[in-house]
């Protein structure tokens, strides 16, 4: 726009008049929104301007204008005020985030959803992982990017366990902090997409931890909530030591303001309260901030069309964070909306206990690893060391020692000093305090089972093997006393993507290679054939999973190869498959063509007739939903019925022109939606028999 003044007598650049200085109007310019009759185009009727008169166009003779050093008949309609770079900086930003807020405003309106091209129902899902980038900006920072942007970097400057959790998460924060006076909101909107989902150069396991500090730290409350909070602090029910006084109360909302609902317990305790007044008022703060998180999620899934599913949650948060009693008042709240939301738990522990990693954790006050301070086991210090130094004397590191030690013969730990008790606990069984609480956890209502679940980057073991029969148990004596099946879902058969040596930093399509395949495709094909012969061999079946009550679920099984797939049917096992995650986490890597999916096992789960359920895995730490889902396996369903591609049966390529009528009858798409509701069916047949629904 022409901001410059004009001089009398001229048209300005918008259409219309420009007034003389004797306070006359000018001759109207023509304008492309009138016609030729002074009409202004786009009114109902071509309403007409009644005060410019009606006059042909008449032709524009160009005359290039000299400008004018008489300045003495100039208007000034207004002073422009200079502003300085930074003024003029802080307005731009201003404004962006203005318009920001503006489209989440709009984006927040409810809408209908499109029908449904699936029947509802996800059983592979993460609850940190539902919600997407704009939920975090909109409601841990007020719909401000460049805010969260901050906010995020302190959080990392000041917790080295977090730089820990999520290193290349650090690298993209720390590299970020120079640029964060300038940045823009749509900058600070990419950069945080690379933060809080997975990417090219972000592993999906490293922003789950920013996701769940943001929830604990910056999850907005509502006046009300804070409101409620602080009242419930100081009652009664409260202990003595953590009670707050109505004054202590009054004396927070003046020190701290709105800062309050954001305070951590350091700053409560600043402000004038007892370290456990202050540890008790963020405690239930967090809570509520997770309990808000959680409607949030069940209703971004109910925009998806889903109205069940089981979501993975660590056990630790699942007992500490998410009681039943909060479960009961969000789905309260969801129906008195019209929402129908199923929402299960499955209790999550690390797939470090299906192989030898669990055996490193180390408890921080003794420096032993938690396994060796089992109930009843009681050993020292001194006869710790005496068994790693045995194995160190034969070239073992010290992680080489400790694992040695705990897959050694009891007779072996025997002669090195243990006592015939402590040597059957060292060489099997998981830590005690975690087998306590899976014992707890599947005892609840509202949760279904097991999720074994972490990066896929160890080789499954004899002794993990131990670990997952402690957990197959635990759930048999569960599902025999709740009269239902419950489920025991380990992530196998997925992989990692390892980085070739001497790479900096993550690339998830750079992987390290191993006889001419990414190296992670042949742990991952190990895994499965480690777990499938242990299931063969413990006598694992269909017709026992019944008895049992136990149901096994592949997580992912992404590298089956076609004689695992038949075997898994011959076991009873259902698959999951997570085809968008499965992209996202470099778990497949493309062919020459670009192709993601010629080695996914799904056509093979089909032509077996395995019972397979499509899933998102986290709808936006994977960019995806169910609805792509099935859209995706569509495709590729519709790709191999129109002889695109071919399936490797028996060691042959085959089209689906060679196949029988009663084997193309099997790639019918609905197949896939079938077996979900066939599920469903399942689950809420066994919630009539389960005593701890009824409860």
């Amino acid at each position: 726009m022409d901001l410059r003044v004009q001089k009398t007598g001229l048209t300005g650049p918008l259409s219309g008049p420009v007034r003389k200085a004797g306070g006359q109007l000018g001759d109207p310019v023509a304008s492309p929104m009138l016609g030729q009759d002074q009409v202004l185009l786009g009114l109902p009727g071509g309403a007409p301007l009644d005060h410019f008169p009606s006059a042909q166009p008449q032709p524009v003779e160009f005359k290039p204008q000299v400008p004018s050093t008489d300045t003495a008949s100039w208007v000034y309609p207004s002073v422009l005020p200079e502003f300085s770079s930074a003024e003029a900086k802080e307005m731009g930003q201003s404004l962006e985030l203005s318009l920001a807020r503006k489209l989440a405003e709009v984006q927040a309106r409810s809408v209908v959803p499109p029908p449904a091209n699936h029947p509802g129902v996800e059983l592979h899902n993460h609850l940190l992982g539902i919600v997407d980038t704009r939920y975090f900006i909109d409601k841990c920072a007020d719909g401000d990017a460049v805010l969260l942007m901050k906010r995020l970097q302190k959080m990392f400057q000041q917790s080295p366990l977090m730089r820990q959790e999520a290193p290349e998460v650090a690298k993209i924060l720390a590299g970020s902090a120079l640029q964060i006076p300038s940045l823009s909101q749509s900058a600070a909107r990419h950069q945080l997409e690379r933060v809080l989902t997975a990417s090219p150069c972000t592993p999906f396991d490293d922003v789950y931890t920013p996701r769940d500090e943001l929830i604990k730290q910056h999850l907005e409350l509502t006046p009300d909530q804070l409101d409620a909070i602080l009242a419930a602090s100081t009652t009664s029910a409260v202990d003595d030591r953590a009670r707050l006084t109505p004054e202590q109360c009054r004396h927070l909302r003046q020190t701290l303001g709105s800062q309050l609902s954001h305070a951590n317990a350091r700053q409560l305790v600043e402000a004038g309260l007892t370290p456990r007044q202050a540890v008790h008022l963020t405690g239930r703060m967090i809570d509520r901030r997770y309990e808000t998180f959680v409607e949030d999620s069940q209703r971004a899934l109910h925009q998806d069309n889903i109205h069940y599913s089981e979501q993975s949650i660590s056990l630790n948060k699942l007992v500490s964070r998410l009681p039943e009693s909060m479960m009961k008042r969000v789905d309260q709240r969801l129906k008195a909306d019209g929402i129908e939301s199923d929402l299960r738990y499955l209790a999550m522990v690390g797939t470090t206990n299906l192989c030898d990693g669990f055996l490193l954790q180390l408890n921080p006050k003794t420096g032993l690893p938690t396994v060796f301070e089992q109930e009843g086991l009681n050993i020292s210090r001194p006869q710790f060391e005496r068994l790693v130094g045995y194995f160190s004397g034969l070239g073992a590191t010290r992680e080489q020692a400790i694992k040695a030690i705990a897959n050694s013969d009891p007779h072996l730990l025997e002669t090195l000093g243990l006592n015939p008790e402590q040597a059957i606990i060292v060489s099997g069984g998981l830590p005690p305090q975690l087998k306590i609480g899976l014992e707890k956890a599947v005892r609840r209502g509202d949760v279904l089972g097991i999720d074994v679940a972490s990066p896929e980057k160890e080789p499954f073991t004899a002794r993990g093997m131990k670990n997952f029969d402690e957990m197959y148990d635990i759930l048999k004596k569960a599902a025999q006393e709740r009269g239902r099946p419950l489920v025991l879902r380990p992530h196998v058969g997925e992989g990692y993507p390892e980085m070739p040596e001497g790479s900096h930093g993550f690339h998830r399509y750079k992987v390290a290679r191993e006889g001419g395949g990414p190296k992670h495709y042949s742990l991952a094909a190990a895994n499965l054939e480690t777990l499938i012969s242990h299931l063969e061999n413990r006598g694992y079946s269909a017709a026992q999973a019944a008895k049992d009550g136990v149901i096994v679920r592949f997580g992912h099984a992404t590298h089956l190869t076609q004689d695992q797939v038949q075997r898994i049917k011959e076991l009873g096992i259902y698959a999951e498959a997570n085809l968008g995650s499965n992209v996202q986490t470099g778990a497949l890597q493309p062919n020459k063509a670009g192709d993601f999916f010629e080695n996914h096992p799904l056509l093979s789960l089909m032509y077996h007739d395995v019972p397979t359920v499509l899933n998102t895995d986290a709808h936006g730490v994977m960019h995806t939903s169910l609805r792509q889902e099935y859209e995706q396996a569509d495709r590729l369903i519709k790709m191999f019925t129109r002889n695109k591609i071919s399936l490797a049966v028996n060691g042959k390529s085959v089209y689906y022109r060679d196949l029988s009528p009663e084997q193309q009858q099997r790639f019918n798409p609905q197949r896939l939606r079938q077996w979900a509701s066939e599920y469903e069916q399942l689950v809420r047949a066994a919630d009539l028999r389960d005593t701890a629904r009824q409860a």
